[in-house]
């Protein structure tokens, strides 16, 4: 049985996983890659305020703003990803 999803599909999702563990973790909150993982399928807004609900609680207060700052580091980690995966390519 397979899970349907390609070599690509799952690079991909590994790279948001990652990217939205580094934007979280300059905000000291700390999650593992399966954590991260969890939530990629969401709307990223959605997905860092469900990890703030479940790995921040209590710590600070989970504010509109805090998620657009977090997301505006996501966005940022994701485009040095992408960057990064097409200079790679290019030096093959």
């Amino acid at each position: 049985m397979t899970s349907g999803l390609s070599e690509a599909d799952t690079k991909d999702d590994y790279q948001e996983a990652h990217a939205l563990r580094s934007a979280l973790a300059k905000f000291g909150v700390l999650i593992s890659i399966a954590q991260a993982r969890d939530v990629t399928r969401f709307s990223k807004p959605y997905a860092i305020r469900t990890l703030l609900d479940n790995y921040d609680a209590g710590h600070r207060p989970i504010t509109e703003d805090l998620i657009r700052q977090i997301h505006q580091v996501f966005l940022e980690e994701i485009i040095a990803v992408s960057e990064n995966s097409n200079r790679i390519k290019s030096l093959l």
